[in-house]
């Protein structure tokens, strides 16, 4: 029995720079999706914990004392504002997107009526969104597969 074809090799870790790899890739697949608000709260966690790791044992009371203070201030009020305007326009991005996105869905479907359904063909009256006080017009794709009368 050949002894090298036997043995397994051993499983590699999951050190540092696989963290970081996995990490960094998190972080730009949030950038990159449009959700910058968890990236930067972590950002701002990642920052307070090294303050604190960074902080003497005698100067961190001190610290969380000031924090309090901070709290208790005006200066508290000003960042719930902010906070909560953020969640409310995020609220609201999410919401005018799908209203978008339910606008381009039903434009599509009309299109897809109009154009790709071959001898059953649909009646244009079925998409006039009008109440036919003013003309309407369409333009269609021309029968010659595009190709204009210059080109002949």
């Amino acid at each position: 029995m050949n002894s090298s074809k036997s043995q397994k090799k051993p499983v590699v870790g999951y050190g540092g720079w696989e963290f970081a790899r996995d990490f960094s890739a998190g972080i730009f697949g949030l950038l990159n999706t449009g959700r910058i608000f968890p990236a930067f709260g972590l950002l701002l966690l990642v920052i307070f914990g090294l303050i604190v790791w960074r902080l003497p044992d005698t100067d961190l009371a001190f610290v969380i004392g000031d924090f309090f203070d901070v709290l208790r201030s005006s200066t508290a009020l000003a960042f719930g504002l902010f906070a909560s305007s953020n969640v409310v326009w995020l609220v609201l991005f999410r919401k005018q997107k799908r209203i978008y996105e339910n606008e381009i869905n039903r434009l599509s479907d009309i299109r897809r009526d109009l154009f790709h359904l071959g001898n059953d063909q649909v009646l244009i009256e079925k998409h006039r969104t009008s109440n036919g006080s003013h003309v309407e017009s369409y333009i269609l794709p021309d029968s010659n597969d595009g190709k204009s009368k210059d080109m002949k």
